[in-house]
C-alpha cells in the first residue's frame, strides 16, 4: 500500500507506528552496538518515527515472559563535586570523569554497563530468529558507485556479510578489479573502521583515514595504488 492509498494522516501514523515498533524490536534484539560499530557504515535517513519505534521496541509485548529489569544491579557511577562558573552561573558537572575514555576507572565502567546491557538482551527469547531473518537479508553482493580517477576506475563491493565493503580498483573496464584496501584486515577485533578516503587526480595514490573503535580521531595514510603499499609520510 503507497502513502496515497491511505485515507487519512491519522491512518498513515498509526501504520508507521506499527512498523516502527516491529522494526525496533528486531533492531534492539540484534544488538545495536553490532550494526553500528563502524562508523563507515552507510545509514540512510530515518523517518524520526522509526528512531522512536527502535527505542519502543526494546521493550517487550509481554514483560512477564521476559527478563525482569528490577533485578538488575547497575554499575556505581561516580559523582564528583566539579563545578565550572560561567559569568557568576555555577553549573555542575558531576560525571566529568566518564570523558576521558582511556582511563581506567571509564573503561571498567563501560565494561560493567556493556556487562549488564548484553547480558539482559540475550535474554530476549526472540533473539535468535531476529539474528537469523537479518543475516539472512543483508546476506546479497552489493556495489558502491564505481568513479574513474587518472585513467583508473575505483568501487566498493561487499560480498554480504562483510562489516565494511572493500575498495577494488581497475586499469580498464575490461581488467579484473584488484583489491586496494580491505578494511576488514586493518585489526583483527574489526574496531578499526575505514572513515574516508580520497584519490589522487593522477589515480596514483590513495589518502585514507581510520577511526579505531569509533573514535572521532582519524588516522590518515597515504598508499601507492600501483603497488598496494603505504608510503611513509612525514608530518
Amino acid at each position: 500500500m503507497t502513502n496515497d492509498e491511505f485515507q487519512n494522516p491519522t491512518e498513515i501514523r498509526m501504520t508507521n507506528s506499527k512498523w516502527a515498533h516491529y522494526f525496533g524490536r528486531e533492531l534492539c534484539s540484534f544488538g545495536i552496538r553490532k550494526l553500528f560499530r563502524h562508523s563507515s557504515f552507510v545509514i540512510r535517513p530515518w523517518p524520526a518515527v522509526f528512531v522512536a519505534g527502535a527505542l519502543a521496541g526494546c521493550v517487550t509485548d509481554n514483560p512477564s515472559e521476559g527478563p525482569s529489569s528490577s533485578s538488575i544491579a547497575y554499575p556505581v557511577t561516580r559523582k564528583t563535586n566539579v563545578v565550572d562558573d560561567y559569568s557568576g552561573v555555577k553549573v555542575a558537572d558531576p560525571y566529568r570523569w566518564l570523558e576521558d575514555d582511556n582511563s581506567p576507572e571509564t573503561k571498567a565502567w563501560v565494561e560493567g554497563q556493556n556487562k549488564i546491557t548484553f547480558g539482559y538482551l540475550q535474554q530476549i527469547p526472540e533473539l535468535p530468529d531476529i539474528k537469523a531473518r537479518l543475516t539472512k537479508l543483508w546476506n546479497y553482493e552489493r556495489y558502491g558507485v564505481p568513479f574513474k580517477e587518472g585513467g583508473r576506475y575505483f568501487f566498493t563491493k561487499n560480498d554480504g556479510l562483510q562489516n565494511q565493503s572493500v575498495l577494488y580498483t581497475a586499469t580498464s573496464l575490461a581488467a579484473s578489479p584488484q583489491v586496494l584496501l580491505d578494511p576488514n584486515r586493518l585489526s583483527a577485533d574489526g574496531t578499526v573502521a575505514l572513515a574516508s578516503y580520497a584519490i589522487s587526480a593522477d589515480g596514483n595514490l590513495l589518502a585514507y583515514a581510520l577511526s579505531t573503535a569509533g573514535s572521532d580521531w582519524r588516522e590518515w595514510r597515504v598508499r601507492d595504488v600501483r603497488t598496494g603499499v603505504d608510503r611513509l609520510v612525514s608530518v
